[in-house]
């Protein structure tokens, strides 16, 4: 990495000749493959649990409004985030995951 940052060059994997960066999606970059799919499944699903997120940060911040209109939505969180509660099916259970999972389950 080193020798790139002092060269000013852009680092490739020596396998795949793709870039090498974060395991992050970087603003203006296309989403990848599995968010695609994990999107297209939020917005057919009756239940969306979303757990331990501010639901801030984008891409992850517009799962909650991709629900179908009557999904429920449950947020798992030490506080309220998303939006969750605007709209009819919207479950808050406020505290660690943990807690909220096992409480989910009874």
């Amino acid at each position: 990495m080193k020798k790139h940052l002092l060269a000013g060059s852009v680092p490739q994997c020596e396998t795949c000749t793709g870039l090498v960066k974060p395991n992050i999606v970087f603003f203006g970059e296309g989403l990848p493959r599995e968010f695609r799919i994990g999107l297209s499944m939020v917005e057919e699903a009756d239940l969306v649990i979303m757990m331990g997120s501010s639901l801030s940060g984008y891409p992850f911040a517009v799962l909650p409004g991709r629900a179908r209109e009557g999904a429920v939505r449950v947020l798992i969180n030490n506080e309220k985030a998303g939006g969750i509660g605007g709209r009819p099916g919207g479950v808050h259970l406020l505290g660690g995951c943990d807690w909220g999972v096992r409480r989910l389950a009874e």
